[in-house]
């Protein structure tokens, strides 16, 4: 029981950290984008029920 509740703080730590990540670099390539004056379209995301 303590070894599937330290994985799972393990597995909730990575997936957070990588979470963490992409929208890092998201946030970087817009701003890099603007910057050359390339304005990227906005996904459009159907409404989650």
């Amino acid at each position: 029981m303590v070894v599937s509740f330290f994985m799972a703080l393990l597995a909730d730590l990575v997936f957070d950290s990588a979470a963490t990540m992409r929208r890092s670099f998201d946030s970087e390539m817009s701003r890099y984008m603007e910057q050359r004056g390339v304005r990227a379209a906005r996904p459009n995301h159907t409404p989650a029920r």
